[in-house]
């Protein structure tokens, strides 16, 4: 992951957010495991695997709005701020594009209602997820945050 200072929003479809919800006092993050039929006319790269909350930044939105957006609609958690950790650039079928990843640090676990891109929902300890079936680069992201948080607390 390269992180990049401030934010490079260059308007783009093919622009992502990934967003990971940390359960502070337990060191646990949420994990979603992907529907495989939630787009039937599409196929899924990573049926059923594991991943953080992610999604698509639409045309004239900011990431940060983006971030928001989509861990509104794939969980149905609303929270105040989240915490920019890092943009990572990627070739997005051959066309440079971003992923703005955020990380948002709760006391205690937030309910959760899943939409239909996802099956089931599980809090995992930083030890546990290593060895979960991750989607995308989803395990890299959360070795930074873990990172990152560890250190917060030490």
């Amino acid at each position: 992951m390269i992180i990049l200072p401030g934010d490079k929003h260059q308007p783009s479809k093919n622009n992502t957010v990934t967003i990971a919800v940390i359960e502070q006092s337990k060191s646990e993050v949420l994990l979603l495991q992907r529907n495989p039929d939630a787009y039937p006319n599409v196929p899924d790269p990573f049926p059923r695997a594991w991943e953080l909350i992610s999604g698509s930044v639409e045309d004239r939105e900011k990431p940060d709005a983006a971030a928001h957006r989509e861990l509104w609609e794939e969980t149905s958690i609303v929270v105040p701020s989240l915490t920019l950790v890092g943009v990572s650039p990627y070739l997005s079928k051959g066309t440079p594009a971003n992923n703005w990843i955020y990380m948002v640090l709760v006391e205690q676990q937030p309910p959760v209602m899943l939409s239909r891109e996802h099956l089931a929902y599980a809090w995992r300890s930083f030890e546990d997820v290593v060895h979960m079936p991750l989607a995308f680069k989803h395990a890299c992201i959360i070795e930074a945050i873990v990172t990152i948080v560890t250190g917060m607390s030490s």
